[in-house]
């Protein structure tokens, strides 16, 4: 299925979508670690993520560029309870991860500015 919101995240238009690889969204770099893990869970049967967990991976849109994804896995199973195929919820979660870096780059300036600042200064040792 491909809706509204996945034209708007990844730029690419339900025509041009549906029926296409994973390989449209997939980083050319992680493609082999994404279907070897799709195989692995197929032959299986079985996930290390739990049904639900919230897992986090690069994405890639239309025109190339990154983004950030969280997603959750739900197992489509045929009557006989095997697995036959996967689906998924996506969530575009860039501004957030984007927001979180700079956090950590201005605490990290911050302890830098105290650390430096007179008094601070570690104890000589005695000896």
């Amino acid at each position: 299925f491909w809706n509204p919101g996945a034209e708007r995240m990844f730029g690419f238009s339900a025509t041009e979508a549906v029926g296409q690889s994973l390989d449209l969204i997939i980083p050319p770099q992680l493609r082999d670690r994404h279907w070897q893990g799709y195989r692995d869970v197929m032959k299986s049967g079985q996930s290390r993520y739990g049904q639900g967990d919230v897992l986090a991976v690069p994405g890639m849109r239309k025109d190339g560029t990154r983004i950030s994804l969280e997603f959750t896995i739900v197992p489509l199973r045929a009557a006989d309870g095997r697995w036959t195929g996967l689906g998924a919820v996506l969530r575009d979660v860039t501004a957030r991860f984007e927001e979180l870096r700079a956090l950590r780059e201005k605490v990290s300036a911050a302890a830098q500015t105290v650390a430096a600042a007179p008094g601070n200064e570690r104890p000589k040792k005695a000896f």
